[in-house]
């Protein structure tokens, strides 16, 4: 099973490419969990490629909780972008930004 695919586990509900690091390590989840899909979203829109798409879920677990990995944003990305994404990948949910 590939990154891109929906996990049905009891655990864990979605894709895991774009689950944020605290549903991987069963902390307090809320809308900020969202705000990281965004992030990923973004990043796969100016990329054109799925984040983690070579990747196992469980590897992808790895990378993003206990790693603290993110896919690699290019130098030559519009700044603004960079910055969007890299605000919406922030470890502490408390510091991405709302969807306002």
């Amino acid at each position: 099973m590939k990154a891109g695919a929906y996990l049905s586990d009891p655990m864990f509900k979605g894709t895991p490419a774009y689950i944020a690091p605290e549903v991987f390590k069963e902390e307090k989840v809320d809308e900020k969990c969202d705000i990281y899909a965004l992030g990923m979203i973004i990043w796969e829109m100016c990329s054109m490629q799925r984040p983690w798409q070579d990747n196992i879920p469980v590897v992808v677990m790895a990378r993003v909780a206990i790693q603290n990995e993110r896919p690699p944003i290019p130098d030559s990305w519009n700044e603004g972008i960079k910055n969007i994404i890299t605000q919406c990948w922030q470890t502490d949910p408390k510091k991405r930004p709302t969807a306002q």
